[in-house]
């Protein structure tokens, strides 16, 4: 069969724009993988507090409810679904109320609305000057993460 030398030229050149498309699509995939890495909110929120225990005696009551429930909203969120990050805490118990056993069980539903109540109480109360308060609230939050079932 006869080409001609143009034309196979020409063939030559598109199959490498070809495979040369192949790869940059391929590196493309890749990327867009490892751009967006799934977070891991059960250690976040241990490493913030964490970072919270070793602290809180230089931050006001207020400043460290305020932190525990930052800290927590994401493993919440992704268990409730995303309207928890917007929620008001009367909201998100009653939302919480009706369908936590199912999600996360009886003893940690218990466990979180405790340490919801008290954080509100350190943020609202006038006497919250009480370090072993928010330690222990600390460390009630960092034992309900680690009991926490694992994102959906």
């Amino acid at each position: 069969m006869w080409i001609h030398k143009n034309c196979k030229k020409s063939l030559e050149i598109h199959k490498k724009n070809v495979k040369f498309y192949f790869k940059i699509l391929k590196f493309k995939i890749k990327k867009k993988k490892t751009l967006h890495p799934t977070p891991d909110h059960h250690k976040n929120a241990l490493d913030e507090l964490h970072d919270l225990k070793l602290n809180y005696t230089q931050i006001p009551a207020k400043e460290v409810a305020s932190r525990i429930i930052s800290s927590l909203r994401p493993l919440m969120s992704s268990q409730f679904g995303r309207s928890f990050l917007y929620s008001t805490t009367d909201e998100f118990i009653k939302h919480f109320k009706e369908n936590s056993n199912e999600l996360i069980g009886m003893e940690s539903s218990e466990e979180l609305l405790k340490i919801i109540t008290a954080c509100d109480q350190l943020r609202f109360s006038p006497s919250n000057d009480n370090n072993s308060d928010r330690e222990s609230l600390i460390s009630n939050s960092i034992e309900l993460v680690r009991n926490f079932p694992k994102d959906k």
